[in-house]
């Protein structure tokens, strides 16, 4: 089975010095190109430094979700080689995000002994997570997590009226999903902050939820709209929120997102693992304020890749909404760079991962 995922360089890379890479996996029914989209990550006004990598889920879906069987820990580990093989990668500084069940799969990669090793921080936005337990407490539930590394940096963010991803939690596809609250108290004590946290209102339904005190303070950070469902926050019009009953938000989680990336690398020794413990009793979380900061806009280049398969299909309706697909820079002679807005198109044919 083939396997491919978009990329978009910027125009600025050098190969003579590191870049860093933005992983951003697509929601449920949903594609690469939707997502590249939604997320911006490959616009300049946000993102001016780093690749930006689309991966695409096997029926539009990823790991962790109930239905599925495939190996996406796998497909992420052949994809950063095949980057790090090709281009001069920053492998300290390597992230991810995703939207809905590539949130919950952001959450998979953070909880995975080897991946957790090699991605710096994650940030997950109106995610999906379940956990395979005979009885649901969305407020005890504790998800399994073997993570290689004592401190997993990492900020996610929801809606209150989330109508896929319940906020309070609850049985889900036959699995049980923790409230969202006791998702980020768990993660928390999984990285030693414990629970005591700082919160605030900056925006009017916003909250912001941080844990940890110090240098650390933040590592864990939960920001709460109150006001939007299952979605990407954004102040502009998007695929999410021009449906039916949905609004813009009143900040764009896109330039929080790459913020606190850029304050998380690997260049810290690796810790000891450490395991959940359960959390019983303990309130809802409370918040601080998010500090905004500005980017410096780039152009953006591209390498076009002569394709080994069918190239991706074009965006398609589905239950998150749809985005007009991006366009696919056909292959030149030479595979030389060109001065051009575009996109690369990677394809894995005969790799060990393949299922």
């Amino acid at each position: 089975m083939d396997r491919w995922y978009l990329v978009t360089i910027p125009a600025l890379y050098d190969c003579e010095r590191t870049s860093p890479v933005i992983l951003s996996f697509h929601g449920g029914a949903q594609n690469a190109s939707q997502q590249l989209e939604l997320s911006q990550l490959s616009d300049e006004k946000f993102n001016s430094f780093a690749f930006a990598v689309y991966p695409q889920g096997i029926d539009n879906t990823w790991q962790g979700v109930p239905s599925s069987t495939a190996d996406d820990l796998s497909f992420t580990s052949d994809l950063l080689n095949q980057l790090e093989k090709n281009y001069n990668i920053d492998s300290q500084r390597i992230w991810a995000t995703g939207k809905s069940d590539g949130a919950g799969f952001c959450n998979l990669l953070a909880c995975d002994f080897t991946m957790s090793r090699r991605i710096a921080a994650f940030a997950p936005v109106s995610g999906t997570y379940f956990a395979n337990t005979k009885t649901c407490d969305a407020e005890k539930v504790i998800m399994k997590c073997n993570a290689g590394r004592r401190k997993i940096p990492m900020i996610a963010f929801h809606g209150a009226k989330d109508e896929v991803a319940a906020y309070a939690g609850g049985e889900s596809q036959g699995q049980c999903s923790p409230s969202i609250p006791q998702f980020i108290r768990n993660w928390a004590m999984r990285d030693g902050l414990g629970l005591t946290n700082l919160t605030t209102s900056p925006r009017q339904d916003t909250t912001v939820t941080k844990f940890g005190r110090d240098l650390e303070t933040g590592m864990i950070t939960l920001v709460l709209d109150k006001s939007i469902g299952h979605e990407w926050p954004s102040t502009t019009p998007n695929i999410d929120n021009t449906q039916e009953g949905r609004h813009v938000a009143t900040f764009e989680a896109t330039e929080i997102i790459v913020n606190f990336f850029k304050r998380h690398s690997l260049s810290t020794p690796v810790n000891i693992v450490i395991q959940p413990r359960e959390v019983s009793g303990i309130n809802s979380p409370t918040v601080l304020p998010y500090p905004t900061a500005t980017t410096t806009p780039a152009v953006h280049t591209t390498i076009p890749v002569a394709p080994t398969s069918t190239p991706p299909p074009a965006a398609t309706s589905g239950s998150e909404g749809s985005a007009p697909s991006s366009s696919i820079l056909p292959a030149s002679a030479g595979n030389k760079m060109i001065a051009s807005t575009g996109l690369l198109a990677f394809f894995f044919t005969s790799l060990a991962m393949v299922l």
